[in-house]
């Protein structure tokens, strides 16, 4: 099944909305400031987006793609799942219980 290319500004509503956002296409998007705690973003492919700022507390990207991904200004916690081996960003925002993890 062909990936949607969704508008620009569709692109963080179909990520927040209860819908199923593997259907669409964010490769690029900029995705600044977005909420997206707690979401299940397993095989999205984020690639080259711009998640500046975005909260992704409790969110599970282990299995998503995260190539030239920008995650600096994140906002993370100790529940955020990145895919194993993901580097960190160098700059994020720690909201979660005890020390922050170690940025590569």
């Amino acid at each position: 099944m062909a990936r949607k290319k969704s508008a620009p500004a569709d692109l963080k509503a179909v990520l927040t909305a209860a819908t199923n956002p593997r259907r669409h296409d964010f490769r690029g998007a900029d995705l600044t400031g977005i909420a997206l705690d707690k979401r299940d973003l397993q095989g999205i492919d984020l690639s080259g987006a711009d998640l500046y700022s975005s909260d992704l507390r409790g969110a599970d990207l282990s299995t998503a793609r995260l190539d030239g991904t920008k995650l600096d200004g994140a906002i993370l916690d100790e529940d955020t799942r990145f895919p194993k081996g993901f580097p960190l960003p160098k700059f994020f925002k720690w909201k979660g219980q005890g020390s922050p993890p170690k940025s590569s």
